[in-house]
Order: structure tokens, then sequence, then C-alpha cells
């Protein structure tokens, strides 16, 4: 066994500084000058998700590039696909077992808020195309069918300047709705069709595959962002359980059944059937609390 610190620009800032010089997104400070320049705004934790891709390994961050490390766990550095990559990398791409293909997107406070790209087996980005989205919004995960690619525009706003101020920099509002878009992969500078829902949150996807004329996607779902980020009094949000979203392409029409009443989080399958119907999923089960934190205590095979 072994375990190592990624070795950010950030982290090293710090060390010679010997102490903390950023904050989160709960506590955000901007760093000083020097070292805002050498490192950014924000500190690249690579600390959400890893992922392996053309012999090369990843530390994700959804908020910054992925950070490439090699099997000995040594930080290589910051991995921009040949200087290709325009902005962020979310922390939960898929790999298609088919094809071999990269698939992810970013979304950012700056437009456009969100980018879809595609890296072919071999590692080359080969498509990235802008998603138009009418604000800046966090979308930590997305769906892949063998023919299709799914986004979720939940309405979990991003603010940077009310992030630079010291206020929160993710607020919930409700009144802009929620969508789920649809794109096809073999046309992803067609425009994405979205189907208008009430509000709702989602942080991680089972697995989606395509059943016709419609596109099945399922998710743990709660009723609002069941985050907190800066609010002084957070709304709590009922626990997220597992629902499945059946998007009929041919009828424009989307409908939400709910799977099981037993809350959870962080779905996966099989990631050699990622995109097709799978047998089984997975999920962790959120058994009970802790004053505001849960306490994940077992897994639930569906």
């Amino acid at each position: 066994y072994r375990n190592r610190w990624v070795d950010s620009a950030g982290l090293r800032a710090e060390r010679r500084a010997g102490g903390p010089l950023y904050g989160g997104l709960n506590e955000f400070r901007m760093p000083p000058q020097e070292v805002l320049a050498e490192a950014g705004p924000l500190k690249n934790t690579a600390n959400t998700h890893v992922w392996r891709h053309a012999g090369r390994a990843f530390a994700l961050l959804e908020a910054t590039r992925p950070t490439e490390f090699d099997l000995d766990l040594n930080t290589i550095g910051e991995y921009d696909f040949d200087g290709l990559l325009q902005g962020p990398m979310t922390a939960h791409p898929k790999t298609d077992p088919e094809t071999g293909e990269l698939i992810f997107f970013g979304y950012s406070p700056f437009p456009p808020f969100i980018r879809y790209h595609v890296a072919d087996p071999a590692g080359r980005l080969v498509t990235s195309v802008p998603i138009d989205l009418p604000r800046a919004v966090m979308m930590h995960d997305f769906a892949v069918s063998r023919d299709h690619v799914v986004f979720f525009d939940l309405p979990a706003v991003f603010d940077v300047k009310a992030l630079v101020e010291g206020k929160p920099g993710i607020r919930w509002e409700p009144e802009h709705g929620a969508r789920i878009g649809v794109l096809r992969r073999s046309e992803p500078t067609s425009p994405v069709r979205w189907f208008e829902m009430e509000p709702f949150w989602m942080f991680h996807v089972l697995n989606a595959h395509d059943d016709g004329d419609a596109v099945v996607v399922e998710g743990c779902r709660t009723d609002r962002l069941n985050a907190a980020f800066g609010e002084d009094e957070p709304v709590r949000a009922a626990p997220p359980v597992l629902h499945r979203w059946r998007i009929d392409l041919a009828a424009g029409t989307v409908t939400d059944e709910q799977l099981d009443d037993r809350p959870g989080d962080f779905p996966r399958v099989n990631d050699d059937v990622a995109g097709s119907p799978a047998r089984y999923g997975y999920v962790a089960r959120a058994g009970r609390w802790q004053g505001d934190e849960v306490v994940f205590d077992g897994f639930v095979q569906h």
C-alpha cells in the first residue's frame, strides 16, 4: 500500500509559506499576488476522483485541469491534452467500453459555461464543443449512452463575484427551473435538445442507455442542493434516492420514476457495460446521520 499527496503548485506554495494560503468554496480567499501568478486563484487539490485513459492516470477536481500522475504516485503535473483543453475537466468522465473514447465536459463560471469534449483511444482531443446555457451552474456529473450525451442544467447557480466577496458562491435558485439536455454523440455540433422539469438536484449518475427512441438515465436524486456552500442556515434537502429518468425523444417527454426508498449516493455500474443496459447497479447506502453529516454504512446492489 502506498499513498502520496498530489504535488500541486498550490501545495508547494503553502509548504514554502508554512501554512494554508487558500480557502475552499465555503471560505474562499484569494492567495497572495505572487502565489496567484504561480498557482492560480483556486488550489488544484485533485481530490475528487481518479481515471485512466490512453496509458495516463489522472487525479481530478472538477474546477481545474486534470493532474497526471504515474503509477508510483509521483505527480507529473496538470495535463491539457497538448494545449487543446480549454477550461477545467469534470471529475466524472466516462469511457465508452466499445469505442475506447474518453467523454467528458467542463463547467465554468464564465462563458461558455459548459464545454463538451471527446478524446480518442490514443488520447488525442478530437472534439471540443461549447454548450449554450443561460447562466453558470454547478454541473457535477452527466450521463453517456451508446448514442447520446445527457446534461443536467439544475438551479445550483454559480456566482463568482459573490464568491470573491466572501459570500456563498453557489446558491440554490429553484425559480430558474431544471432541464435535462440530450446531445447526439454522432452530431456534437448540433443543438442540445432540452426538456423542462420541476427543480431537483442530483450529484451522481449511475448509468444511461438507449431504448428505441428514448434515453434512460439512472441517478441519485433529491429535491434540492444537498451541500452547503457558505450558507448561514442551509435548508436540509431530502436524502437522495435512486431514480430513473426516461427521456422520450419521439414524444418530447420525460418521466421520473423512484426506484428505491433507501437513501444513498455514489452509484456505479461495472465499467465494462457503461452506456448500455446493465443488469446490476451499486449504491453506497446512507444509513444514518450524525448531526448534519451523513454516514455511509454499506452498499445496496440493485
